[in-house]
């Protein structure tokens, strides 16, 4: 799968000046998610988290590494253990942008591709709000590999500073030819 190489390659120059290491998956990590918060971790998922040590910059972390400020199980702990959970109960967040908006797996609904859809919520505007207020955008993913492709080249776009910069632009020529990203 040339596309998914493509993309993990860009993922890894997109966040290799990043300080948000994360372990990667195990078997181990990826059951223990699966039997606490109810979704599978995509392959695609745990390959780009096995293959770019700073992953967590941008996506959740599913290692081992339980107590990670950016674990998935640790994140969604806290979003789910406020007074007044900023995220319903049936979203599992895969990505805190730090910034008020997430993206989360939707698990009342399964897609074609067999994965729970992908939504982006943002938070901002319920920043200081009693009880906080949670907007759903109308972005959307079917799967996690057409999530990636879409926010590594939006990532890639929004931080051309990498001395890799020649091999970057290339990279995201290739995918925005392969793929539509909204």
């Amino acid at each position: 799968m040339r596309s998914l190489d493509t993309v993990v390659e860009l993922f890894g120059l997109v966040t290799q000046d990043m300080k948000w290491g994360a372990a990667p998956p195990t078997k181990r990590s990826l059951k223990r998610i699966h039997e606490l918060l109810g979704v599978r971790i995509p392959q695609v998922y745990a390959k780009v988290a096995s293959a770019c040590p700073n992953y967590g910059a941008y996506l959740n972390g599913i290692g081992e590494d339980y107590d990670h400020d950016v674990h998935m199980l640790r994140l969604t702990q806290w979003f789910r253990g406020a007074s007044e959970p900023p995220l319903p109960t049936h979203y599992v967040l895969l990505s805190h942008g730090h910034d008020g908006d997430c993206d989360c797996w939707d698990t009342r609904e399964v897609a074609a591709s067999g994965e729970h859809p992908i939504v982006h919520v943002s938070l901002e505007s319920g920043y200081g709000d009693e009880p906080p207020r949670v907007q759903i955008t109308n972005i959307r993913y079917a799967s996690f590999a057409h999530y990636l492709r879409c926010i590594t080249v939006y990532y890639a776009e929004a931080s051309r500073s990498s001395a890799s910069q020649a091999r970057v632009e290339k990279l995201i020529e290739i995918l925005k030819r392969e793929n539509e990203c909204n």
